[in-house]
């Protein structure tokens, strides 16, 4: 590690450290990567507390929850556009037939990728259904809250329905599609849907769950994921550190001979393009970008820097005008979730990263 980066980590540890310590999170682990030095990357806090305490270690596999949605979702929908396979203003239906009823004939795939379907958010569908096949004729059969276009309302339904999308459109199972073009690809070689039982005790545990009456570990813990067989296209991929970051310094290198990113440089450069999508967040394909105001949704200094959260306590944030990374995997539903508090260290520790970019003298994006 350059000595030039030394003086402000330690900071980094007390903040993480602190989380663990109030309870904001069960464990969590930090990796910050500029211009190609990893320059932090640190572990603290347990892989589990319940049923017995197991302190967290260096490549720890976590459920990414939301996350899943622009690394693999967002990604795969775009190498099928990348291949002309999928229009982005092109109607879903004409991908997938029966979404076209009850004022989703209008829905494009760009507006299902920028949460402006007019979908609803969230329907907590697991308490009566199992499979995917239920979840589509629910979904299928659903109202719209707003009209396409309209506004921008996240939606875990929105991605469901990307992820069949990209099922009927390849002829694969999500899981298998991601896999095969992006995994693989990319060396991410523990990253995957439905990790194996093998993996279970390198895996952090989630929550003491009561719909399902035991300790969530090495099982997406979304419930309408899980009911749908833990490959749904809104949550449910398991991935470590390292992964993350390769798939990161891939983005960056987009276009570079070697670097096995799997869309053109154009596309990728428009993937993270704000759409024009009414809302306070700043929305791209998938990600979401930089905030004007310096709150939790910042992140990072440039204004081109894009990221995801997901409710486990996970974050990928990248900066391609200062070409840094800031990676955050924490399990910080566990034991429950009422404690839960990831934007207690989420904020603070990207606040000090923004600071340490600065001090080094590479450039902010205004």
């Amino acid at each position: 590690m350059s000595p030039r980066f030394q003086a402000p980590l330690s900071v980094l540890d007390e903040i993480l450290e602190d989380a663990v310590a109030r309870g904001d999170t069960a464990g969590v682990e930090g990796w910050v990567e500029i211009r190609g030095e990893v320059v932090f990357r640190s572990a603290f806090g347990f892989a589990a507390k319940v049923p017995k305490a197991e302190p967290l270690r260096p490549g720890t596999v976590f459920d990414l929850a939301s996350v899943t949605k622009a690394v693999a979702t967002t990604t795969a929908v775009l190498i099928l556009v990348d291949r002309g396979l999928v229009r982005l203003d092109g109607p879903v239906w004409s991908y997938l037939k029966p979404f076209g009823c009850r004022g989703k004939e209008r829905i494009t795939v760009r507006q299902l990728l920028t949460h402006a379907s007019g979908l609803p958010n969230y329907r907590p569908w697991f308490k009566e259904l199992r499979g995917k096949e239920a979840f589509q004729e629910a979904l299928f059969d659903a109202d719209l809250e707003n009209p396409p276009g309209a506004t921008r309302v996240y939606s875990d339904l929105g991605y469901m329905t990307l992820g069949w999308l990209v099922e009927a459109v390849s002829g694969l199972s999500l899981d298998r599609f991601v896999d095969r073009e992006i995994c693989r690809p990319l060396g991410l070689r523990h990253t995957r849907f439905n990790p194996p039982r093998a993996w279970r005790k390198r895996t952090a545990a989630t929550e003491d769950c009561p719909f399902r009456g035991r300790v969530i570990r090495g099982e997406v813990h979304d419930e309408n994921a899980w009911s749908q067989g833990g490959v749904a296209g809104h949550a449910g991929l398991f991935s470590t550190l390292e992964d993350l970051a390769k798939f990161a310094r891939a983005f960056l290198n987009a276009g570079k001979p070697g670097a096995g990113w799997p869309l053109t440089r154009a596309l990728s450069q428009e993937m993270v393009t704000q759409q024009p999508v009414h809302g306070e967040i700043r929305q791209a394909l998938g990600w979401w970008l930089r905030r004007s105001d310096f709150d939790a949704t910042v992140f990072l200094p440039s204004d081109r820097s894009f990221g995801h959260t997901g409710f486990t306590g996970c974050s990928l944030w990248i900066d391609p005008e200062n070409q840094a990374l800031v990676i955050l995997l924490a399990n910080a539903i566990h034991p429950n979730r009422d404690k839960a508090n990831p934007s207690g260290f989420r904020k603070p520790f990207h606040e000090v990263v923004c600071r340490l970019i600065s001090r080094q003298g590479m450039t902010a994006g205004k």
